[in-house]
């Protein structure tokens, strides 16, 4: 069972966000026309992710070997729900954490919390 809770998100604070940052559930997109954030599975991926983030420690600097899929795929088996990879994306920006597209994965993202805390996590 997880160990944090899910934080309260808003749909309209996530597609505000997807669209100024040019992402969707999938992840990062060339350009984003209309929002496809309209699932409430979708929003409470986020905040659980959000629970999870809001318990790590930000680094100075962004790691590139872990990325937004390998954590949504941490916080499905954690809470048993499916999470969409842009949902860890938006939970990431809204805590506060650097995001950055993934060089190696252009639909990924990579961030700066503690490669730490994903070991501590599993």
């Amino acid at each position: 069972m997880a160990m944090f809770s899910m934080i309260e998100t808003s749909l309209d604070e996530v597609q505000r966000l997807a669209a100024r940052h040019r992402f969707t559930p999938q992840g990062f997109v060339p350009s984003v026309s209309e929002t496809p954030w309209r699932r409430s599975s979708d929003i409470e991926a986020v905040g659980w992710c959000r629970g999870w983030l809001r318990q790590q420690p930000k680094m100075k600097t962004v790691c590139d070997r872990l990325g937004s899929y390998v954590y949504k795929h941490m916080i499905q088996r954690l809470v048993g729900v499916y999470v969409p990879n842009g949902a860890f994306i938006a939970a990431a920006y809204l805590e506060g954490f650097e995001v950055q597209r993934s060089k190696w994965s252009g639909i990924n993202a990579v961030f700066n919390p503690s490669a730490r805390s994903y070991r501590r996590t599993l």
